[in-house]
């Protein structure tokens, strides 16, 4: 072998070595910085030592890791918080979580009808459902209340909005109504709710409902026509128990 093709080797493993016992003199003269963990996921290293090494300089560099676990999280709160606002959810309403137990329920008709006595949760129940089913699918279910809906509609004819309006709740991904029985009773309303009903039912569109009043009050309060298309499209969950807001106070 020739000489001048061996000597660059030589060179290069005698160069290694002396970076090798640098190294370990460094190392025992600066001992390894510790790792630090994340305080809420101890398994997940968030700064870690790494040495700089160059021809001239050694050196402890400190890298600093986002925590995956805590990443995801924000992620996740930064995702409810937009659904949260997208939907309407009053600032009563807070949530630790939003998987809703009714989201396959929703999915077995046109929506959910939640009924029950005053203060059993099936407002809480309804946003956490709809706030579901925007991260999931994105499928929007605006927070409006009867009353809410009443206001508009009888607004509307004032401001020549009406046809807006009534296609508008005819027409969005999913029609949520709170409270259905609460708004002051009018044939006007009745009938702007019929249109409404009979539309999305026909074509196919989802709602969520919440109603303090049983089927029977229903039907005599709205008539037969629309509350039986309704428990057709729906799956009617109804949620038993005391007033929760009573027994807090």
């Amino acid at each position: 072998m020739n000489m001048k093709n061996v000597k660059p080797i030589i060179n290069k493993i005698f160069l290694k070595r002396d970076l090798n016992k640098k190294i370990e003199t460094f190392k025992a003269e600066n001992p390894e910085p510790q790792r630090v963990f994340c305080p809420f996921h101890p398994e997940e290293v968030i700064l870690e030592p790494r040495l700089i090494v160059t021809k001239n300089f050694l050196n402890w560099s400190i890298e600093k890791k986002i925590c995956p676990r805590c990443a995801y999280k924000a992620q996740e709160d930064a995702r409810r918080e937009g659904a949260s606002t997208l939907v309407g959810v009053p600032p009563r309403y807070a949530f630790k979580n939003v998987i809703s137990d009714f989201y396959e329920t929703f999915f077995k008709k046109q929506g959910v009808i939640f009924a029950g006595k005053p203060g059993t949760g099936k407002t809480y129940e309804a946003l956490k459902l709809a706030i579901d089913l925007y991260i999931r699918t994105g499928k929007l279910a605006k927070f409006e209340t009867a009353i809410d809906i009443a206001i508009q509609l009888r607004t509307s004819i004032q401001e020549n909005q009406y046809k807006y309006i009534i296609n508008n709740l005819s027409n969005r991904d999913i029609l949520f109504i709170d409270d259905l029985g609460a708004e002051v009773k009018s044939e006007f309303m009745h009938e702007a709710l019929r249109y409404i009903i009979n539309h999305r039912y026909n074509y196919l569109l989802p709602v969520i409902i919440t109603t303090n009043l049983t089927s029977k009050e229903l039907i005599d309060c709205y008539g037969i026509s629309i509350i039986s298309r309704l428990y057709e499209m729906c799956e009617i969950v109804v949620l038993d128990g005391d007033d929760k807001r009573l027994i807090k106070n």
